[in-house]
């Protein structure tokens, strides 16, 4: 009976124990992402003569808690599987919240000739340096990692970005978090500085791997004249579970 006894008192023991490790753990982990957290990254491919990739290269902003004025924050980055680089991020905008967004870019890579497009990627964490602390955020040990192949935008902190008009073609692409099936997706226009405005119904087009979405909008063909003035500004909206989430460039708005 006393050995049934000490045996029970054991397992509770380690029970304890393994349940304050994982909320160590667990708030380690909430620690570091509350400090430091990616808020979107693209990877941007070089096309050359009949779509041949020459080169590619990533950018990104990053979520930082403003803990000091003196603070340091670096990208590790590789686009291979054995060369690990650093490249500096740069103080971008604070937000309303008193967080800062910083951004980075990580320099130009020659495609090496025959290389599968599958190869074309980028891997990459966070690091933030301030008041003697180190902080992390490698997507919980697993890093990021952008391709061409796969996806080439992650969305992390934020739920909709990266958007980019091509004037070649009138078009404008985006992304965003696939949040649920029923959504809304629009971009609204101004051309005379929000006195009046007016909002486009936006298109779906791909699905990735990393649950984000590729949208985009024909502005020719919606009527949206990008030339009239230098006060045609956009912002992109869209609505999922009767949540709405705004890209207006950090509060700054999108100009055409």
């Amino acid at each position: 009976m006393l050995k049934n006894k000490t045996l029970n008192i054991a397992s509770f023991l380690i029970c304890c124990i393994l349940t304050i490790n994982i909320l160590n753990i667990t708030s380690y982990a909430q620690s570091q992402t509350e400090n430091v957290q990616l808020y979107s990254a693209k990877l941007h491919m070089d096309y050359g003569y009949k779509g041949y990739i020459k080169g590619y290269s990533s950018s990104g902003y990053i979520y930082v808690k403003n803990l000091a004025y003196d603070k340091k924050v670096t990208v590790h980055f590789m686009y291979n599987d054995t060369d690990w680089s650093d490249v500096s991020a740069h103080y971008y905008k604070t937000l309303p919240n008193g967080y800062e967004i910083w951004k980075y870019d990580t320099p130009y890579t020659t495609r090496v000739k025959y290389q599968y497009c599958g190869d074309n990627y980028c891997k990459f964490a966070i690091k933030y340096e301030v008041n003697g602390n180190t902080y992390w955020d490698n997507n919980n040990g697993n890093n990021y990692y952008l391709s061409q192949s796969k996806h080439q935008v992650e969305l992390s902190k934020c739920n909709i970005g990266e958007s980019k008009f091509y004037s070649s073609s009138k078009d404008l692409w985006f992304y965003l978090k696939n949040l649920g099936y029923n959504k809304t997706v629009r971009v609204r226009v101004t051309n005379d500085g929000w006195a009046t405005y007016q909002d486009y119904d936006c298109t779906y087009h791909s699905s990735y791997s990393n649950g984000t979405e590729s949208w985009y909008i024909d502005l020719e063909e919606n009527g949206i004249d990008t030339t009239s003035s230098a006060a045609s500004q956009y912002v992109i909206y869209y609505t999922v579970n009767g949540e709405t989430y705004w890209d207006n460039n950090f509060g700054e708005n999108y100009c055409f």
